[in-house]
């Protein structure tokens, strides 16, 4: 076999074989990165709240084809109870941004609610809230 056909040769195996390298590195990191944070996440501080009061603030602006939607977040007056002192903070509440005809009258059915505040002990000002 002649030289320049082996190198040719090995050369297409090389271009076919990085593409499906480079997409299982990809997939990999990814699974990385969601076990790291599952795992970070279970070392997270879990306290019992109720919901004061709640709030619809803007999110984000979703584009469709023929105009757009706006999203809304939910943001819950939490009052809670960590390391023996009350405490009372506006956090968001854990689920999707929607819009805003949905996230009024779930804001509504929260109020006075009980719920489950975590937090990162690391970034303690980035709480939030869940469903109980």
């Amino acid at each position: 076999m002649p030289r320049y056909t082996r190198r040719r040769s090995l050369k297409s195996i090389i271009r076919i074989a990085v593409i499906p390298t480079i997409a299982l590195l990809c997939i990999i990191g990814l699974f990385y990165a969601e076990h790291t944070f599952k795992k970070r996440q279970q070392t997270w501080t879990t306290v019992e709240a109720t919901a004061e009061d709640t709030r619809v603030r803007p999110m984000a602006r979703f584009a469709l084809e023929y105009g757009s939607k706006d999203l809304y977040e939910i943001d819950v007056l939490a009052t809670y109870t960590s390391n023996g002192t009350s405490h009372q903070d506006w956090v968001p509440f854990s689920e999707k941004p929607k819009p805003l005809n949905e996230a009024k009258p779930e804001a509504a059915a929260l109020k006075g609610k009980p719920l489950l505040l975590r937090w990162d002990p690391a970034v303690p000002d980035q709480k939030l809230a869940d469903p109980r």
